[in-house]
């Protein structure tokens, strides 16, 4: 699987400092815990039925087509 980096902004200052706090607990670089928490949100939203279903079907055409 390739690695891919996309730029993402933290919303507040409080957000940033969970975040940043978390990961120095865990010996995690932030880079990681926000991939991590990324990860878990694209978890929660296919699960929760919030990703919309063209996008669902289109992303899933081009990795699970026969």
């Amino acid at each position: 699987m390739q690695n891919r980096r996309i730029a993402i902004q933290v919303p507040s200052d409080y957000q940033a400092a969970l975040i940043e706090q978390w990961s120095k607990a865990t010996n995690r670089p932030v880079s990681s815990m926000g991939a991590y928490l990324l990860e878990k949100g694209l978890e929660t939203a296919l699960k929760e039925g919030i990703v919309p279903a063209e996008i669902l079907s289109s992303v899933n055409g081009q990795f699970f087509s026969s």
